[in-house]
C-alpha cells in the first residue's frame, strides 16, 4: 500500500511540473473549451462520489439520511 502512495505522489510531482513548464512558455495558447470542460466534469465527478457514497451511508443507517444541501456542501469541500 505505502508503494501505491509513494507511486501517486511522484506522479503529482511529475504531472505538475510539466503542467508547470507548459504554462509559462512563450507560445502558450489558452485552450477555454478545455478548461471550461475539466472543471465541469471535475465537479460533476466529485459531487456523484459523495453523492454515491451518501447512498450507500443511507441504506444502511436509514436513520442518518444526509440532505442534498449537505451533500453540495460536502462534494464542494471534499477535495479541500
Amino acid at each position: 500500500m505505502l508503494l501505491l502512495l509513494y507511486l501517486s505522489t511522484t506522479c503529482d510531482c511529475i504531472i505538475f511540473m510539466f503542467l508547470g513548464i507548459a504554462l509559462v512558455r512563450d507560445d502558450h495558447i489558452w485552450n477555454w473549451g478545455f478548461v471550461i470542460a475539466t472543471v465541469v466534469l471535475c465537479l460533476l465527478v466529485r459531487f456523484l462520489g459523495k453523492s454515491d457514497l451518501n447512498h450507500c451511508q443511507g441504506s444502511h443507517a436509514p436513520w442518518k439520511v444526509i440532505e442534498f444541501k449537505k451533500e453540495i456542501f460536502q462534494a464542494w469541500k471534499s477535495g479541500k
